[in-house]
């Protein structure tokens, strides 16, 4: 059977070798459906990402959030470089499967300045803390619309030798607002935590177990005890507000924790014997006892002589059974502020006394120098009254309104 052939014609042979140039000529990367838009979580010095990142290794580094963020870490987000910015832009970054002995956020580069700043909430739920500091000289930079929400707020570590936070934010946690290690022994490289902004905790606001210098001027609210610190310095400011919202009271040696449980400030020794200074300029302070020192670790006598307090002001309301006051190892060192309680003479500076009005207590200022164990309202009757090889000793603030005539040696101290 012969089979049949269709000729072609011209006309269709010529539209079939035109549409074959004009396709010769098109871009060989057309797409004849759209590209999809790339989804962008975040921008990285303004450069968007896909995801968010698990590392910050280089320098000058801002990552600023696009929308809510979720991401999964096995350990942490690790800030290896010496300048990263996060900026939340009104947005929440949540990190889980981190591991409940790493921090969501790490700074492990000695000598960083990491900040975070905007307005949203960083959150980890099964992170030892939010961010946590484990090299010298490190900065951590905390802006007043952050929040952070975990166990832990900010945890230093031993190796955060002569570490800075500046904490403006907010912190809501399960355990401990901020917390610095016990191994943290050198008072010479102490960090210094500047902390204002608002701490909300179910257990401990503050809890200084090592060496640092806490300035504290916010706000802090606690299930259990406001501040405990066993080691540092504390300086309360005025403004701040510390308040311990638990129902009772009570103390337990600990090697390797707290130990006062129901105090708007704790004063208690660790069994490093470390120094301690605590001074009180103003502020709220507040718990069943408002303010509570003792050797609770039974250091004895040697380390509690290392206790130094100083209360200059401040309103100071016991809970339980109006303890507003209860300090065992150290004497003459209130000179200001009001209490809902009398306060007991051991605790008076020297020249200072008592007054009550509606059932509060103020100190008032009776006395302001001495000569030998001779008390004087003013400075001028000191002067009046000192002989030549005689020291007069200032013990209260004031003022000389006239000069004062001195016959033979006298020494003002």
């Amino acid at each position: 059977m012969r089979m049949k052939t269709k000729k072609i014609g011209r006309n269709f042979l010529s539209s079939f070798l035109s549409v074959a140039m004009i396709m010769s000529y098109m871009p060989t990367n057309l797409v004849l459906a759209d590209d999809p838009e790339p989804v962008y979580v975040c921008e990285v010095n303004g450069v968007g990402r896909t995801s968010f990142p698990s590392s910050f290794d280089y320098d000058n580094m801002t990552v600023k959030l696009l929308q809510d963020v979720s991401t999964t870490m096995r350990k942490a987000n690790t800030v290896f470089t010496k300048n990263v910015t996060i900026d939340l832009n009104g947005y929440d970054l949540t990190v889980t499967n981190v591991g409940e002995d790493y921090p969501a956020i790490y700074i492990c580069r000695a000598g960083s300045n990491f900040t975070i700043t905007g307005s949203g909430s960083i959150i980890a739920p099964d992170a030892s803390s939010v961010v946590g500091m484990t090299k010298s000289n490190s900065t951590v930079t905390i802006g007043q619309d952050v929040k952070l929400i975990g166990d832990t707020g900010i945890f230093l570590d031993s190796g955060a030798k002569s570490a800075t936070v500046n904490f403006d934010g907010e912190i809501d946690a399960d355990t401990y607002g901020v917390y610095v290690n016990g191994q943290l022994t050198d008072e010479s490289a102490a960090p210094t935590m500047n902390i204002g902004g608002t701490i909300e905790s179910d257990a401990y606001g503050i809890y200084g177990a090592g060496c640092a210098v806490w300035n504290v001027f916010g706000d802090i609210t606690a299930g259990t005890t406001g501040i405990e610190i066993r080691a540092g310095e504390l300086n309360v400011k005025d403004g701040a507000s510390i308040e311990s919202t638990a129902a009772t009271f009570s103390t337990a040696p600990n090697s390797d924790g707290t130990s006062v449980m129901g105090a708007g400030i704790a004063v208690s020794q660790h069994t490093t014997k470390k120094p301690i200074a605590v001074n009180i300029e103003g502020g709220t302070i507040s718990g069943p006892v408002a303010l509570y020192q003792n050797d609770v670790q039974g250091n004895g006598a040697t380390a509690t002589e290392l206790i130094t307090m100083e209360v200059s002001g401040g309103s100071f309301e016991g809970t339980l059974g109006d303890n507003a006051v209860d300090v065992t190892n150290v004497t003459n060192f209130i000179s200001g502020g009001s209490f809902n309680e009398d306060v007991p003479a051991t605790y008076l500076a020297e020249g200072c006394a008592t007054t009550e009005n509606s059932g509060t207590y103020e100190i008032v200022v009776e006395n302001v120098a001495k000569i030998g164990n001779t008390l004087y309202a003013t400075l001028a009757d000191a002067f009046a009254n000192v002989t030549t090889g005689q020291t007069i000793t200032v013990i209260n603030d004031c003022t000389l309104a006239s000069t004062q005539n001195v016959s033979g040696t006298v020494t003002l101290d």
